[in-house]
């Protein structure tokens, strides 16, 4: 049963000595954690990384002594995880014992000795556009009515998950991994085709709602021999030289 802080009379306070109050555990410092995130997709994803925090050491672990070790073991969990799921749960503690220490609940650092770890992208993530024609019959059955991830019948709408799971599925066996490729790769798969076509970054930035140019070029690889001819269409000499002859 969790300790609970009631204010001072005159008699004094009514927690002893050496107790932690409720919002010095782990579980009242992650509950106030968590209610202090504004965005609920954040939210959601430290939750579970917390809850492993607070399974792990227990719930009335006072925030003050936790350590090095404890963060690991939690860490331990997701060793064999893909870099990106680990780096995600990293984030997690890191941002909490950010929070405690600015709250003097805490006054080390716990993750300092946990690395993030380097993503090793495969690749062009954008699916090659003859493949993707390929798959498209796999996923066109006979429907008259309702919207690409709508039943025939329109009733209900196929959750995220659930229509990320068929698109895999079907195309697994033209993925040269054998994976399958994500709804997130289909998303960005027409940025290189229409980079070729002559699209400006903005319109590319537009379409694939990236909020940085920069992050286009996971995307984006034109090569020198677009970039030589897009110089060269917009080369002032070039044009004065093709008016006059």
């Amino acid at each position: 049963m969790p300790v609970v802080a009631f204010p001072s009379g005159a008699s004094g306070s009514a927690v002893p000595s050496g107790h932690p109050t409720e919002v010095q555990t782990v579980a009242g410092a992650v509950e106030r954690f968590l209610d202090s995130l504004d965005a609920a997709t954040t939210r959601a994803g430290y939750t579970r990384t917390l809850a492993r925090l607070t399974a792990t050491v227990g719930p009335h672990h006072p925030v003050a002594n936790l350590d090095c070790d404890h963060y690991a073991l939690v860490m331990a969990a997701w060793d064999s995880a893909a870099a990106a799921t680990w780096n995600r749960h990293l984030s997690a503690l890191i941002s909490s014992t950010t929070w405690a220490q600015r709250q003097d609940l805490l006054a080390t650092n716990p993750a300092r000795r946990l690395l993030r770890r380097k993503i090793n992208h495969r690749g062009d993530r954008a699916i090659p556009a003859t493949r993707l024609e390929k798959s498209c019959p796999r996923l066109r059955p006979a429907r008259a009515r309702g919207r690409r991830h709508l039943p025939a019948t329109g009733r209900g709408r196929l959750s995220y998950p659930r229509a990320e799971y068929l698109f895999k599925t079907a195309s697994a066996e033209l993925d040269p991994h054998g994976d399958g490729w994500t709804l997130h790769q289909l998303r960005h798969s027409a940025l290189p085709h229409l980079a070729a076509a002559g699209r400006t970054a903005p319109e590319l930035q537009a379409k694939s709602r990236h909020q940085h140019l920069a992050s286009l070029g996971r995307y984006v690889r034109l090569g020198e021999e677009t970039s030589a001819r897009i110089t060269a269409e917009h080369d002032p000499a070039a044009r004065r030289r093709t008016r006059n002859p």
